[in-house]
Order: C-alpha cells, then structure tokens, then sequence
C-alpha cells in the first residue's frame, strides 16, 4: 500500500533494492556513456528523494553513482536524468532534494537532469513522441507502488528505444491479492499490467499459493521477453517482516553484458545464487552457503551440451541467459581438467583459458 505521507521509512527489502541499483549503475555507467555517445537514465517512481531516516532515495542514487564513479570517459559523454513523481508535494521535496546535493556536488555541463510532475504513463508517451533514438542508451527504472502504473505496451515500446534496459518492480503481493476480487476496472488493470487476459486461468486452475505465485511470476517474465521483446530476463524475489513474498524485481534486456552486470549485482546481495532477499534477516544477514562454487555450474554446463559440439559463444549465452550464474570460465577449466570437454583453441593456446568465443568445445 502507498505510504500517505510526503516522506517515510525505508524498509530492508528497499534498502536491498537500492544496493542492486547502484551495483548496476556502477557497472552499467561507464560501459554506455563515454566519449561521443549520450544516455538517459529515468526513474519513472521517483518519490521524494529521502526517507525518515534520512537515506537518500533512488533518483540521489542515481544520480551519486555519476558524480562518484572514478571513470574519466562519463564527462565525455552526455547524460540527463529524468525523474518522474506524480504526488505534487513528493516531487517538490525531491526538487529540494536535489538543489541542496548540487548545490555542494555539481553535475558537470554534460549533465543535466529534469522533475517531471505527473504520471508515469504520461512522461514516456511524452519521451517516446519526441524521439528517444536520439540517446545511444536509455535505463529505466519502474517502482511503483500498486500495478496499474506500469503498462506492459509502455514498457515494449521503451524497450524498443536503442539499448534500453529496465528493472521493474512487479507487486506480487497486490496482485495475488486482489486476484479474485471484483471490482469495476479490475479487468482493464490487469490486462494492461500482463498486456493479456491469460492471467485469467490463473484464478482458475492455480489452486495453492505456490503455484499461484509461480504463475503470475512466470506469465509476467514470458511477457517481458515475447511482448516487450527482451532477449534476457532474470528476477529477484524481496520477502517482507513475515517471510511471505512482496515482490519481484525484474530486470529486463536485450543485451548480454548488461544481464551479466545485473547478475553481479545481485549476487551482492544474495550469494547463495538463489536471488531472495527477506526482511526477517535484513542487510546484516549472514549467509551459511554460498552457491558460487565452479562445479555447480559445471554440471549444469555438462548436462545441457553433453555430446554436443558448440562454441564458447554458445556456453557464455546458456550461462548468462537460463542460469543464475555470470561467471563460467572456472567451470569450464574444471570440466577440461576432467577431461569431460575438448577445447580446440589456437596455436599456443594456454589451457584453462577461454578468452576467443569462437573456439569451438566438444562435450565428452
């Protein structure tokens, strides 16, 4: 539910979604801004910049993670920030907000950034009438309280934007709750959010809450990637005091380096590989296992080639794509040392290493 107030307090969940989004933009900055090229970066939910506590909000984030980043290339590029709030008193405090940061910590003439006071729907039907091939690069951030906010055809038609990325939050636990409830534009909400009416048999045929949860998360990724047109999809489940599952952060792209990016971000937060955060532990929490070990992945890899022969192209996108992992090459290592693949490499090649995609690898 959204909070009434101008400002209010940040929760661990959110606290672990800001980690992922400014381990994200760290490597996603200097990666697409730099010389001659142009990004934008929106925040479509912005809110009021801070909480109770003080903590800064997520367009500070955003806007921090440029100021701070060590790589020189971001000033030879050029950026703007466009940030999105449709509560009038929100966006004033986020106005505020931001005049006081810059007035000590200044963005560079190749920087600008905007508050846009009104809907989310309505800035990015402003944004793409006016043309958004003119940035090299476009992220997306799209956090909203609720689910009617956030169109899957507003989301398709930004991901046609050259190299858009976006990282949504799709609010589990309101949309399983108000499921089977009835209630006037309920239908339109719904269809609008999924960009499809199959969400309907979920009520029908997903009897008990797992299953329930599944499907919704499940139909929502299939969205992203057949409607959106994403190429790679990964979410993170964000669990509130009870345990119980709040939401999902998805994050969406066509790009293999960013969902690599992505995945090192998350690992950040959770480096178990299974991508759950939960408030009942916080950001303290201490993890017995972490899932980072080569011949987990190893055994993936050798299963799903097994008998084949492919390239190491091929390997890095089964990895990167229907994995939780972004690194392989010490599982490779592993599997040439048990003598499970053949790396025909170059002249000179040293084995253990997998630098040329193009080498081709034989599974025993």
């Amino acid at each position: 539910m959204a909070p009434q107030s101008v400002i209010w307090k940040l929760d661990d969940h959110t606290r672990a979604k800001h980690v992922i989004l400014r381990k994200y933009l760290d490597a996603w900055l200097p990666i697409l801004i730099r010389e001659g090229r142009s990004g934008l970066l929106i925040d479509g939910f912005a809110g009021p910049g801070e909480y109770v506590g003080g903590e800064i909000g997520s367009p500070l984030i955003m806007i921090s993670a440029y100021q701070q980043h060590r790589a020189a290339s971001l000033q030879r590029g050029t950026v703007k920030f466009l940030f999105v709030e449709l509560d009038p008193k929100r966006a004033a405090h986020l106005r505020q907000k931001l005049q006081a940061h810059l007035q000590y910590q200044p963005l560079p003439s190749t920087a600008t950034y905007e508050v846009y006071t009104g809907r989310f729907v309505d800035a990015m039907t402003s944004l793409l009438a006016s043309g958004c091939r003119r940035y090299d690069a476009m992220f997306v951030f799209i956090d909203p309280f609720g689910f009617s906010h956030a169109p899957m055809d507003v989301i398709r038609n930004l991901m046609a934007c050259p190299r858009c990325e976006v990282l949504i939050t799709f609010m589990h636990e309101e949309i399983n709750r108000f499921l089977e409830a009835d209630y006037r534009t309920k239908q339109q909400h719904y269809d609008s959010l999924f960009g499809t009416t199959a969400w309907q048999t979920i009520t029908l045929d997903a009897p008990d809450v797992q299953t329930r949860q599944r499907r919704l998360h499940d139909l929502y990724r299939q969205q992203l990637l057949t409607v959106a047109g994403a190429r790679y999809v990964r979410s993170f489940c964000m669990r509130n005091s009870r345990n119980t599952t709040d939401y999902f952060l998805f994050f969406a792209t066509k790009h293999r380096r960013g969902m690599k990016e992505m995945k090192r971000a998350m690992w950040k937060v959770d480096p178990t590989g299974n991508f759950v955060f939960s408030d009942c532990t916080g950001m303290g929490q201490g993890f017995l296992l972490h899932n980072d070990d080569p011949a987990i992945l190893a055994k993936e890899i050798y299963d799903h080639f097994r008998g084949k022969r492919v390239t190491v192209d091929d390997i890095e996108e089964f990895v990167i794509a229907d994995t939780a992992f972004f690194k392989y090459k010490s599982s490779l290592s592993l599997l040439e040392e048990k003598g499970k693949i053949v790396v025909y490499g170059s002249e000179g090649r040293r084995k253990g290493t997998y630098s040329d995609l193009t080498m081709p690898v034989l599974f025993s």
